[in-house]
């Protein structure tokens, strides 16, 4: 399930599949930071920017289920940074799928 804010439209939800092949690298990816690990995400580095950010994990791993969230990162590194780029990746392979092309654009923008 993948959520897109539209702005000044609200949010629209959609769920776009991923082949076995796009878990699959997915899943080695959170492997190799460890994600089911005690992770240090930096919270005295969070901090407030405009327009705000909110990333929500929900991860279910060999019979294992974490979850997690955090705000904006001022500074990434160590694990903010995987995650971030977990994240990243993620968002590529989602946003080369055509369903999510075909989702509406954003209306207007953040200050």
């Amino acid at each position: 399930m993948i959520v897109k804010d539209l702005v000044i439209d609200g949010t629209i939800e959609a769920k776009i599949p991923l082949t076995v092949e796009e878990k699959d690298l997915i899943y080695s990816e959170m492997l190799k930071i460890n994600i089911m690990g005690d992770l240090d995400t930096g919270r005295e580095l969070q901090c407030a920017i405009e327009p705000p950010s909110f990333t929500s994990w929900h991860i279910q791993m060999n019979g294992e289920t974490k979850e997690f969230s955090y705000t904006n990162f001022c500074e990434y590194d160590g694990d903010a940074k995987n995650l971030m780029d977990l994240e990243n990746y993620i968002h590529e392979l989602v946003a080369a799928k055509k369903a999510y092309q075909e989702l509406p654009d954003l209306n207007g923008g953040y200050e």
